[in-house]
């Protein structure tokens, strides 16, 4: 299985690691105090914001590319 085999998989932990901490930020209640690090959050964003620009350009270069 290549890299793009494992976007999608990359996608979904990223986002499943993400969402409680977003939907901690957006509600009302604060999010409970966790042991994970500040630093491991901005990584997953890091991750997650990188695979989807990768898609974007790729999708960029197939509709301009032909």
């Amino acid at each position: 299985m290549g890299f793009d085999g494992l976007v999608p998989y990359l996608l979904v932990a990223a986002l499943v690691f993400l969402i409680p901490k977003l939907v901690g930020m957006i509600g009302k209640d604060k999010p409970k105090p966790t042991f994970v690090p500040h630093y491991t959050y901005v990584a997953a964003g890091i991750v997650l914001a990188g695979l989807v620009l990768y898609y974007a350009v790729k999708i960029i270069a197939a509709v301009v590319g032909g």
